[in-house]
């Protein structure tokens, strides 16, 4: 069956990882840099759908660190989509694209929704931009739509939340071993703060 990705999400960097909402003020890591196009881009598919999001066609103001960090805020979400696909082998796919808390926290989330009977539906549209790149930490802001994601009922299908649009997650990247991967995400309490 289908899982999307904001409820887990959701609950994985508010409800279980202890984060709270910081008043649309984000994470403080250092001045803009070039961003993304927030063209909206056509929905990847497979088997498993992954995140809407702009590709680096369409991204040529970023420099190639930022992309990189584009590309593994990216790979988090479509990883999301595929480790609550197949919840006993959530770790392999969070992985190579989560570390620390993050993936400790997601990791406990999916398992934890599964053995309660909540499956995630639907696939936020991402708008990611790069804020800031600082050595081995990047910061992405982004303008998400999340109005046709929630949890649901594995069995019943009945609609347990919604997401909404638009929604403002602020994302902490590290650099691990040369490979950039999510550390920590954040969604702010004023929904419109980076959607612009």
């Amino acid at each position: 069956m289908r899982k999307g990705t904001f409820a887990l999400l959701m609950a994985a960097v508010i409800g279980l990882s202890g984060c709270t909402d910081d008043g649309g003020e984000g994470l403080d890591l250092g001045t803009p840099t070039a961003t993304s196009s927030t063209t909206p881009a056509a929905t990847t598919s497979s088997t498993t759908p992954a995140a809407t999001t702009s590709t680096a066609s369409d991204t040529p103001s970023v420099t190639t660190e930022e992309q990189a960090v584009l590309d593994a805020y990216r790979a988090f979400y479509k990883a999301l989509d595929e480790a609550q696909a197949d919840p006993q082998r959530s770790q392999d796919y969070l992985n190579p694209v989560a570390t620390g808390t993050q993936f400790e926290t997601t990791n406990g989330g999916i398992k934890a929704e599964f053995l309660d009977g909540k499956e995630a539906y639907g696939t936020p549209v991402l708008k990611p931009e790069v804020h800031s790149v600082d050595g081995d930490q990047a910061v992405v802001r982004d303008c998400q739509d999340t109005s046709a994601v929630g949890t649901r009922n594995a069995e019943t299908g009945e609609e347990l939340t919604v997401g909404r649009n638009p929604s403002s997650v602020e994302t902490l990247l590290q650099r691990v071993d040369g490979v950039w991967k999510v550390a920590q995400s954040n969604y702010v309490a004023q929904p419109e703060a980076y959607c612009s």
